[in-house]
């Protein structure tokens, strides 16, 4: 039998008062004393760093849960009133069993109503480009010196309505981000969760567009792998075209993009990394005109299944091309050449070599010298037209087919590969045309 040594009355007593008073003491501190006082220094040192006037509403923290809530964070613009970034709340909870485990568990961060102000005030400036200045490069490190990342995980990461304005000042253009809303249940890079799936989503609308991404990612193990719901609701095409960084010979009156795309990535050891998208792509309304804003495609739709396509292994599959109602306007000049020539980019020539290349010298082609493959199990055309009109004649001629239909099955550009097709076209003086075969493409 165990006897367990007897404690006074008295000494109870003053353990409990001790034991009070430290609780008691912790909860002053940590309720009362803590949130001014890191009020004050993060008010400070961000003001600081940022150069820019930065203010905090509120800064809430609870001892006992281990958590604290920073409320009405602003930071203006360095030059200005404006609010450059702010968000209404941040809430990190950390768990207790972090100091067990030695490393940074959090329960929970939540970020409700970010909001982030953008401009751009020249080619290469921007309203935070001297946040930049004097950052230098870390120094690189032997290759067999590894840094070690403290262990973590972070669960529950959530990011609530969170906007954006970017503003061209050099095109005069505002693009706006809203209804932003981030869910990531859990990254951790401890070792028993490092093969364990990251699944984060992101919803949001740019300029009216709605889109939705949802992925699976192994962020800290060695094959990476990852997989990306891409989801594109009408982007405006010609909105987006005239940040094109090379001039277009052509103009994109009208044009929406729909997608609805997963994207697979896993690297391998022994082989090349493997990058697959399979899903559906459509374009609607589009419009394509001349320099001169002469109408040459109206397109009311194009459809492209992707069943797997494998752009680092040059090879693309798609199960169907459906094209409904494309109108075609083709027109030959006086001097001969065709409208549709002037859509082309034009190429610089190239310098005449002062002395004759080489001849290849027989032997395996190099590594990476494969063609590019694309097979498409069905291409169907519906309902098109062309308009066409020859000027380079004494009397002008027009002509004009309508409808046009096309089926094409089993196309391939593999070597020798033959595709059935099926034509068939009515001019305006009511003639029929059909045309049935095989065809190839080398």
């Amino acid at each position: 039998m165990i006897r367990l040594p007897r404690v006074s009355l008295a000494l109870l007593r003053k353990i409990l008062f001790w034991a009070a008073g430290a609780v008691a003491l912790f909860a002053i501190l940590g309720f009362f004393a803590l949130p001014p006082i890191l009020k004050s220094v993060l008010t400070d040192k961000l003001s600081a760093a940022l150069h820019r006037k930065t203010e905090i509403a509120e800064i809430k923290v609870n001892p006992f849960a281990l958590s604290v809530t920073v409320r009405g964070l602003a930071v203006k613009e360095r030059d200005g009133s404006e609010t450059f970034a702010s968000f209404d709340e941040l809430y990190v909870n950390l768990e207790s069993s972090s100091l067990f485990r030695l490393a940074a568990i959090l329960r929970e961060v939540r970020l409700t109503h970010p909001y982030v102000r953008i401009a751009r005030r020249n080619e290469h400036t921007y309203n935070f480009s001297d946040l930049l200045e004097g950052q230098t490069p870390a120094q690189e490190k032997p290759k067999d010196q590894k840094t070690s990342i403290p262990r973590f995980s972070v669960n529950n990461i959530q990011v609530v309505n969170g906007e954006a304005d970017f503003l061209d000042e050099t095109v005069q253009k505002k693009h706006t981000v809203r209804k932003v809303n981030i869910s990531i249940p859990s990254v951790s890079n401890i070792p028993s969760r490092i093969n364990t799936f990251v699944e984060p989503r992101l919803s949001g609308e740019i300029n009216g567009t709605h889109y939705e991404v949802k992925g699976k990612t192994k962020p800290f193990a060695d094959s990476l792998e990852t997989a990306f719901d891409i989801e594109l609701d009408g982007l405006d095409i010609p909105y987006y075209l005239a940040y094109s960084p090379i001039p277009l010979p052509f103009g994109v009156p009208s044009g929406r993009l729909d997608a609805k795309v997963t994207l697979s990535y896993i690297q391998f050891k022994d082989k090349p990394p493997s990058l697959i998208a399979k899903g559906d792509v459509g374009v609607k309304d589009l419009g394509i005109d001349d320099a001169q804003k002469n109408p040459v495609l109206r397109l009311q739709s194009v459809d492209v299944g992707i069943t797997s396509g494998e752009p680092l292994a040059k090879k693309i599959q798609l199960g169907r091309i459906a094209v409904q109602a494309p109108k075609l306007t083709v027109r030959r000049e006086r001097t001969g050449t065709l409208n549709l020539e002037s859509l082309i980019p034009k190429t610089a020539p190239q310098a005449t070599a002062s002395a004759p290349a080489a001849p290849t010298p027989p032997g395996p082609a190099p590594a990476g010298g494969e063609p590019f493959i694309l097979e498409v199990d069905r291409i169907e055309l519906t309902g098109g037209s062309v308009d066409f009109t020859d000027l380079s004649t004494p009397a002008p001629f027009k002509t004009r087919l309508d409808p046009i239909n096309l089926g094409v099955s089993q196309f391939s550009t593999r070597r020798d590969a033959k595709a059935s097709y099926a034509l068939s076209a009515e001019t305006e003086s009511k003639e029929a045309i059909t045309a049935e075969g095989t065809l190839s493409a080398d």
